[in-house]
């Protein structure tokens, strides 16, 4: 009996160029994942992407707007381009997964929720968090629109691509991330810029967009762009963590290797000790006893040396172990704490724009006030408006002293951020020293 399932995605608005473009840059993008494969596409159609699958080389290519139910076949690569509802959804990533034939892969595309100004869309690690435990690799990928002009020598020789990005004064955060799950890497993928047919320009002017007059809405980008350098940084932090935690995979499995050849030759000698002891029987009984005598303690002794052997190794791979993971906590500890670290800054920051805002009201109304003051004569109407505006301007002390608070409160927050992650990797360097140590001796 077979049990159906159906994935029903949000409806993005495909009419966009945006969305068409992002979607044909990305399969032109993955090339390789394609040639030869049976693939699936889950989600709203664009009109031209099947054929353009199948011009990238797909074997065969089906569309299912999100009814899986009636699917009875394994596809080598499940792609979802629209995939912010179906991260956010429980299960549904799960039910992708099952339509993946063995050593297929599983790609995801989403929105980036994380960019200045976004509306939906998933976080970097909701959308590595969703399929990670599905598959054992998973590769991340961004997606930033480029806007440039294309400047060529006719008559002189192109040795490599140039991009020059000095015009480009902060940069541009992704619009979407990618991820691509499967049982090994993508080789050669790297960093590429995807030409679009002429006419069509990516903008993300409306993501950079901010209302004109509205107090602090400039600051808001800024102390953003920071805080997207310091999780940039974590993350680098994470990889190398992981790196770290690899390598001491591999020393356990040389060291399981060497236990196993230690084993194999305490079996082999105990093998020939037995034999040789037979034989020393044999010879004591021939009248050659004090010789056989020594030559049976060195056996002995030989014997009892590579089996302390083999405990010392035991005693090093239980060592290497524990290094592992205590490594592998550390990096759980680690990507907590950058979680946390960005709630609480983007909590801070959206705080500190409430505050401005209301500081940029009443600095208004004092400003009608004082107009008002200066055109009304009548003494009781100027002493109460007098009094308003003393009002006013203890409301606006207070909130310019929050305001303040908010900024020593974010400064002390990226204080501790730093030394949180300059603990374990100062713990992570001691631990590889002392393995670079053991391994010399």
């Amino acid at each position: 009996m077979q049990v159906g399932y159906i994935v029903q995605p949000a409806m993005p608005d495909l009419s966009t160029p945006e969305s068409r473009d992002r979607r044909r840059s990305l399969y032109a993008f993955l090339e390789p994942i394609w040639a030869g494969r049976r693939v699936l596409e889950i989600g709203p159609a664009i009109a031209g992407t099947a054929e353009l699958l199948r011009s990238l080389g797909a074997a065969r290519v089906v569309v299912s707007d999100g009814d899986l139910a009636s699917l009875n076949e394994r596809f080598d690569v499940v792609v979802v381009p629209e995939g912010e509802a179906l991260v956010r959804r429980s299960g549904a990533v799960a039910a992708c997964r099952k339509l993946v034939a063995a050593g297929g892969r599983l790609v995801i595309a989403a929105s980036n929720a994380e960019r200045p100004g976004a509306s939906g869309g998933v976080g970097y690690y909701d959308l590595h968090g969703a399929v990670a435990p599905l598959l054992p690799l998973v590769q991340m990928l961004g997606m930033t629109p480029f806007s440039g002009i294309g400047v060529v020598e006719f008559d002189g020789t192109v040795d490599a691509l140039r991009i020059d990005s000095r015009l480009v004064k902060e940069p541009e955060a992704p619009i979407a991330y990618v991820a691509i799950a499967g049982t090994e890497a993508v080789p050669g993928l790297g960093y590429a810029l995807v030409q679009l047919p002429g006419g069509h320009s990516p903008s993300s002017e409306a993501d950079r967009a901010t209302a004109p007059g509205e107090a602090g809405a400039a600051a808001a980008p800024r102390v953003s762009h920071v805080q997207a350098e310091e999780i940039e940084e974590m993350r680098a932090r994470l990889r190398r963590a992981a790196e770290d935690r690899a390598a001491l995979d591999a020393e356990n499995g040389k060291l399981r290797r060497a236990l196993a050849e230690a084993n194999e030759s305490v079996m082999n000698l105990t093998r020939r000790t037995t034999e040789e002891m037979a034989a020393v029987t044999e010879r004591l009984s021939a009248g050659l006893r004090a010789p056989l005598e020594a030559e049976a303690r060195a056996s002995a002794a030989a014997l009892a040396e590579a089996r302390e052997q083999a405990d010392r190794l035991r005693v090093k791979l239980a060592e290497s172990e524990a290094r592992a993971a205590a490594a592998e906590q550390r990096l759980e500890e680690l990507g907590s704490l950058a979680r946390e670290r960005q709630t609480a800054v983007e909590d801070a920051l959206e705080r500190q724009r409430l505050a401005e805002s209301e500081l940029a009201r009443a600095r208004r109304e004092m400003a009608r006030l004082e107009n008002a003051r200066a055109v009304v004569v009548d003494d009781g109407a100027l002493e109460e408006r007098s009094r308003a505006v003393a009002q006013r301007d203890e409301r606006i002390l207070r909130l310019e002293g929050e305001k303040q608070d908010l900024t020593w409160r974010l400064a002390e927050l990226e204080d501790k951020l730093r030394q949180a992650i300059a603990a374990p990797c100062s713990a992570l360097d001691r631990a590889r020293r002392r393995g670079r140590r053991r391994r010399t001796q």
